[in-house]
């Protein structure tokens, strides 16, 4: 009996942040420092749930693969499913 195991496909998670300086966007699993100005890109295993937050208190509104619809929110999750990009317009 022959088992194959898939290689898995990774995805590059672009984020970019916005707005208020000095708070920072972080991922879990970790992979993603962005501040105002310091764009960042991490590489993930696709089908791979991501949470963007904003420290210091602070919320954003998110646009892009993770998608807040307008509302703030301190932090996003979403599957990756293939290359993508969020920015979070810090509040």
């Amino acid at each position: 009996m022959t088992v194959a195991n898939a290689t898995p496909t990774n995805a590059t998670l672009s984020v970019t942040a916005t707005g208020r300086s000095g708070p920072t966007i972080t991922s879990n699993p970790t992979g993603i420092y962005s501040s105002v100005g310091l764009p960042s890109s991490g590489t993930f295993v696709a089908g791979r749930q991501i949470t963007l937050s904003v420290d210091s208190g602070r919320s954003a509104i998110w646009s892009g693969a993770c998608s807040s619809g307008g509302q703030k929110r301190t932090s996003c999750t979403f599957t990756l499913t293939g290359n993508a990009s969020v920015t979070g317009n810090i509040q």
